[in-house]
């Protein structure tokens, strides 16, 4: 009896634990809090950013960032506002004249499932230099690792992209999505994968000497979780 007993009450307590059957975040390093080192200023390469920041990579040659607090408040890109979570945040060109643009790539922890289902989150907040919000924040899901000798938007067709504004200056913004893997993709990339034609902003301050078209956006605790309550069935 005693035995019994033994083995039912740990599996009682396996089973009312909730994040048992939480699905797994295929994210890594979600919230940039994994680095090799801080450096201070504006990043000076791809190179550096990819050496700094663990998993993260760069698909162009226009450059992501990331901002800290464990930096001295002296550096340009020390974090003033608060991290969503922990003390780092990325930070992405989402407009600008000419269509330039950054973006974040990450490979994924065993990738997409074809025909599954998956939710998405990404927290965002307009940089303090900008004076204007865009929409088409974007998440796309890549078969293959994705390096492209350019500066401007990247004319892939985002899985998830959301088409409201964000004009949001005080507080992070949750953004959500959910899709279908056509795919067994490997890789996520954040941006605006859209041009300028195609993408909306709206002035949302006045900074003297600051371009109101150059919009950056931080971005902060990412995840993709496959979706298990919704059948995941292959077509």
């Amino acid at each position: 009896m005693i035995q019994i007993i033994d083995f039912w009450i740990p599996f009682i307590l396996f089973n009312l634990n909730p994040k048992v059957n939480e699905a797994q975040n295929l994210v890594p390093n979600s919230s940039f809090e994994e680095v090799n080192f801080d450096y201070c200023g504006l990043v000076p390469s791809t190179e550096t950013f990819e050496d700094a920041t663990k998993y993260w990579l760069a698909p162009t040659d226009a450059r992501p960032s990331i901002d800290s607090k464990a930096l001295d408040p002296s550096c340009w890109n020390y974090l003033r506002i608060d991290a969503k979570s922990g003390k780092r945040v990325a930070v992405i060109l989402a407009f600008a004249e000419g269509n330039f643009r950054s973006y974040l790539q990450v490979p994924l922890n065993g990738g997409l499932s074809k025909g599954k289902i998956y939710c998405t989150e990404i927290f965002v907040r307009i940089r303090k230099e900008s004076q204007s919000g865009c929409n088409n924040i974007g998440l796309y899901f890549s078969d293959t690792l994705v390096k492209e000798k350019t500066r401007h938007n990247l004319n892939f067709e985002p899985q998830v992209n959301h088409t409201d504004i964000l004009s949001d200056t005080s507080s992070w913004i949750s953004l959500k999505g959910k899709f279908k893997a056509t795919s067994n993709a490997k890789y996520l990339l954040i941006g605006n994968f859209y041009d300028n034609e195609n993408t909306k902003t709206e002035r949302i301050r006045r900074n003297i000497g600051v371009d109101p078209e150059v919009i950056f956006y931080f971005v902060d605790d990412i995840s993709v979780k496959e979706d298990k309550d919704s059948g995941n069935n292959e077509d």
